[in-house]
C-alpha cells in the first residue's frame, strides 16, 4: 500500500508541477487586486475609514487610515505585478493580523468556541493572511517582475522546490 501511495503522490506532483507558475500568478493577481481596490476604497473615503478605525480602537486612526489605505493600494499593485513580492506579502500579513485582532476579534474568539455558530473559515482576513503567508514563503513565481529583475527562481527557503 505504501508503494502505491508514493507512486500516486509522484504522479500527482508531476502533473501539478507544470501548473505551479499559473497558480502563483492567479493567486498573486486575485490577492493583489483585492488589496489594491480595498486600499483605493479606504483612500477614496478617508473620513469614513478614519471613523471606522477609531470605532475599532486603532490608535492614531487619522494617521493609520491613510497609511493602511496607501499600503494596501501600493502593496496590492505590487503583489499583482509580482514586484517586491515577499516584502509586501510580509507587511500586508501584519495588516491582516491587526485586522483579525481589531475588526474580527469577536469572530475569531467565537470560532474557537466550537459551537458551530462561527467558524474561522468564514473570516476573509484569515484567508488573506494564509495566501499572503504562502506568497511570502513560496515567492511570486516565474511570471513576475521580481523574477525578471532579480533573475530568481522564487524558491522557498530550504529544499529546492520550485514555485
Amino acid at each position: 500500500m505504501n508503494a502505491f501511495v508514493q507512486k500516486l503522490d509522484r504522479l500527482c506532483a508531476g502533473m501539478a508541477r507544470p501548473l505551479a507558475f499559473l497558480v502563483a500568478l492567479i493567486t498573486r493577481l486575485a490577492l493583489g487586486l483585492s488589496f489594491f481596490f480595498a486600499g483605493k476604497g479606504k483612500l477614496a473615503d478617508l473620513d469614513a475609514t478614519t471613523k471606522n478605525f477609531e470605532a475599532l480602537g486603532i490608535p492614531l486612526a487619522s494617521i493609520q487610515a491613510p497609511f493602511v489605505g496607501g499600503l494596501e493600494l501600493v502593496g496590492g499593485a505590487a503583489l499583482a505585478l509580482g514586484l517586491l513580492t515577499r516584502p509586501f506579502a510580509a507587511i500586508l500579513s501584519v495588516v491582516m493580523v491587526v485586522a483579525l485582532i481589531s475588526a474580527h476579534s469577536g469572530d475569531v474568539s467565537a470560532s474557537f468556541a466550537f459551537d458551530g455558530k462561527q467558524q474561522l473559515i468564514n473570516i476573509h482576513a484569515f484567508y488573506y493572511l494564509l495566501f499572503l503567508l504562502l506568497i511570502w514563503i513560496h515567492g511570486p513565481g516565474r511570471l513576475s517582475v521580481d523574477s525578471l529583475l532579480f533573475d530568481t527562481e522564487a524558491q522557498p527557503q530550504g529544499k529546492g522546490a520550485k514555485s
